[in-house]
């Protein structure tokens, strides 16, 4: 009778049991909804499980998935991220479901994760729970004993998983741990390509210093969430691009300080893609020389000034002669007009050249207010004149560049590109493209080719990335004349983003992600951008740019500068003297036709 009792008593508990399980999945449910809404409810079960987990709980609110660990889906291809995921478990075996989980979760590991153990776990069962957790990478996960026993899980800086109190009391169940990595090493390497990472010096201190807009990014973002970071390797000048990329998706490097285009990322890398920039894919070709003094000349004033000139000239000059005939014969003073007064009017001439031309008390003559007219004509050519004349001597403009493909591949001239950029352009565009107007590209690495662009090497051209203050462009900002030159109608590809590299489901992602964003709203990524090429100038300025005459203030005109000026008086001053003797001849010519 007494194990009668004994058994009707521990079924009696059996059922407690079960029903204050029930009710505290179900107040779990309601709390995780409440501090951030569940879309879809994945539960992850065993084959062997003949027992409906959440049996006793329906009708609940939530769509749910069934899976076991034999059942793969990409749930991040249908899915959003608002996933509550319900692991249950029965025997140690049954940990094997967290690698299903895996597979399931991939690019999605943040989601949350409530596991149910049906039993009570001894605590090297618990350290191997949060060993395989932080393999996977999984971020936000609850472990909930058959006793109501609550524990969770910390990823950073060690994994480990502690015992909650009072669950339901917490301010969140779900907290964000990645606000904080709590001192966690990230092992970084970078690129040193300027103007993503690389050496500059310290006016200040004379010595070499850490430098980069995508390293001021990195840097930053390490300090706020609490990561320390650690250099992998020394810096290596013979460490590719491409080789940092391989290496990060490998999950050998966390952060590297390189980024990559995201409409060309790497296939098996991170598909959160922080956001570093915009840019465009383009070629950069070299800058037509400068014209000679004659060609400015020619270039400013071309035929149509003289021209106009002599036109101005030779219709002042028959007005001349005619309103004077025209007064003579009204005032009855009969004068022979001279032929040589249509040819050679020095009155008019010196008008024109906006000399002054005495009036006397002429002034309210016919031929008075004439002067009057030229005079004011001639001021206004003169002025016109002197106005170009000042621009030739300030200004110094260059032949016309290659400005579009056909011209590029007419030129024959070579185009540097790297290795990355030159895969991703033979990958994703047209061949019959790159083959008619690419046909001559030189690989190097992407050092090499910034190296020559910051030599303003111009025997090449280069594939370059186009954006707001780009290093070759702040290069030439203050020069008399560009050595690098680019046109809109040479972009290969335009508004692309670029973003940071990194591996498959990196715990950085959804962080990063976020404070991109931030610092990319507020402007911070173009003041570091900024920043980073103005390191780069003051690294360069002593050697590369002084191959190219800069632009410091005004300077004054000297001598030399009127070099064609004093040209141009020397063969007036002939032409005078030339005039001179014609005059005087024909003046002997006419006296000894009178005399005769």
């Amino acid at each position: 009778m007494r194990q009668i009792k004994v058994l009707v008593c521990l079924l009696v508990g059996g059922v407690v049991s079960s029903t204050e399980q029930l009710q505290f999945i179900r107040n779990f449910l309601e709390a995780v909804h409440k501090d951030r809404s569940i879309s879809t409810i994945l539960l992850m079960q065993s084959k062997d499980h003949k027992n409906d987990f959440l049996h006793g709980l329906y009708p609940i609110p939530w769509p749910i998935i069934r899976l076991d660990e034999t059942k793969k889906m990409k749930l991040v291809n249908y899915f959003n991220k608002d996933f509550l995921a319900l692991v249950y478990m029965e025997s140690n075996e049954d940990a094997l479901l967290l690698s299903a989980l895996a597979a399931n979760f991939n690019h999605i590991r943040e989601t949350r994760i409530m596991i149910w153990l049906q039993m009570s776990p001894s605590e090297v069962f618990i350290e191997n729970i949060a060993f395989e957790a932080a393999n996977h990478k999984f971020l936000n996960l609850v472990v909930i004993e058959n006793t109501l026993r609550t524990r969770r899980f910390y990823p950073f800086p060690q994994p480990m998983v502690q015992v909650i109190e009072n669950l339901f009391e917490e301010k969140e169940i779900y907290p964000a741990h990645w606000r904080n990595f709590m001192g966690k090493k990230a092992y970084t390497i970078p690129d040193m390509v300027p103007p993503r990472s690389f050496y500059s010096f310290d006016p200040k201190t004379g010595l070499k210093r850490e430098a980069g807009s995508i390293y001021k990014v990195i840097k930053v973002f390490t300090q706020r969430y609490n990561i320390t970071m650690r250099l992998k390797w020394p810096p290596n000048i013979n460490t590719t691009q491409e080789e940092i990329i391989e290496r990060t998706v490998r999950g050998e490097i966390d952060l590297p300080l390189t980024g990559q285009l995201i409409n060309f990322r790497h296939p098996n890398g991170s598909r959160t893609q922080p956001l570093l920039g915009m840019t465009t894919l383009s070629i950069t070709v070299p800058c037509g020389p400068e014209l000679p003094m004659f060609d400015r000349f020619f270039l400013v004033f071309g035929l149509a000034t003289p021209i106009t000139i002599a036109g101005y000239y030779v219709l002042l000059s028959i007005i001349d002669v005619l309103l004077g005939t025209l007064s003579d014969r009204v005032k009855r003073h009969l004068r022979r007009e001279k032929f040589l007064n249509l040819v050679v009017n020095l009155r008019v001439f010196g008008c024109i050249l906006s000399l002054s031309t005495p009036q006397g008390n002429r002034l309210r003559s016919v031929k008075g207010q004439l002067t009057m007219v030229m005079s004011f004509t001639g001021l206004i050519l003169s002025c016109i004149v002197a106005a170009q004349t000042s621009t030739i001597l300030t200004m110094k403009p260059q032949y016309r560049h290659i400005n579009n493909f056909q011209e590029l591949r007419d030129s024959n001239i070579t185009v540097i590109c790297n290795q990355l950029n030159y895969k991703t352009i033979k990958q994703q565009m047209n061949p019959q493209f790159v083959s008619n107007f690419l046909p001559n590209i030189r690989i190097v690495t992407s050092i090499q080719q910034m190296k020559m662009i910051v030599d303003l090497n111009t025997s090449y051209a280069y594939q370059t990335f186009s954006y707001k203050k780009d290093p070759f462009t702040v290069l030439q900002i203050h020069t008399t004349r560009r050595a690098l030159c680019r046109s809109p109608d040479l972009d290969l590809v335009s508004g692309l983003a670029y973003t940071a590299v990194l591996e498959k489901n990196s715990i950085y992602a959804l962080p990063l992600q976020h404070y991109t964003l931030q610092v990319f709203s507020a402007g911070l990524v173009f003041h570091w951008g900024d920043e980073a090429i103005r390191d780069l100038i003051s690294t360069l300025k002593h050697t590369q740019l002084e191959k190219l005459p800069i632009v410091i203030g005004y300077q004054a005109l000297k001598l030399q500068d009127y070099k064609i000026c004093w040209m141009i008086l020397f063969i007036g001053g002939a032409v005078a003297f030339c005039v001179f003797i014609g005059e005087v001849v024909a003046g002997c010519i006419n006296r000894g036709i009178l005399k005769i």
